[in-house]
């Protein structure tokens, strides 16, 4: 039952592209204009933002970056590219022609997991044990008496359905575009 249960949270976490217990995460993201979007949520707190020096061979260093705002939902307002500590010449030169690429630190995630997330899992888990499996009945009939099983009960496999996929649709994160120049 246990591995029944990872493997349904897997294929949500798939899903939605989130991890939803608290964590702190690392991530490299492009701005779009003055602004860059933190994917996982809810975000709890940024911790730290850097902007990553594209000139250094082999080693992308993270250089901290002095004016930025977290709006305290999903946004990291950035001040100019000037205010980078420390920001050798050359590469704030790179930055008037390249977005530049941030990595930032923040916290995530909630203290308990959603409840309609729970319960989609435990309804891919109750399925997927409620079921014969590939190669199993797909339809029967007894009598006037009749049932067809869905594509995703035919298959066996742990998936989410149609329903379950509009569930978890407030919680998947959307996709993000970028800045042309």
């Amino acid at each position: 039952m246990q591995v029944l249960l990872g493997d349904a949270s897997a294929v949500i976490r798939q899903h939605t592209r989130q991890a939803f217990t608290r964590a702190q995460t690392t991530e490299r993201i492009r701005p779009i204009g003055d602004k860059a979007v933190l994917p996982q949520h809810p975000v709890i707190s940024v911790d730290s933002v850097a902007v990553v020096d594209p000139l250094q061979a082999n080693n992308l260093l993270p250089i901290p970056l002095a004016a930025w705002l977290w709006d305290g939902g999903q946004e990291l307002w950035l001040g100019q590219m000037g205010t980078v500590i420390n920001l050798p010449e050359d590469t704030l030169d790179l930055f008037q022609f390249a977005t530049p690429l941030l990595q930032v630190t923040y916290t995530h995630g909630w203290d308990t997991i959603p409840d309609i997330v729970k319960a989609v899992t435990c309804s891919m888990v109750l399925r997927s044990l409620d079921l014969p499996g590939p190669g199993g009945i797909a339809s029967q009939t007894v009598g006037p008496f009749g049932y067809r099983l869905s594509s995703v009960a035919q298959d066996g496999i742990l998936a989410l359905s149609t329903s379950e996929q509009a569930m978890l649709a407030p919680y998947r994160r959307q996709a993000v575009s970028v800045e042309l120049r």
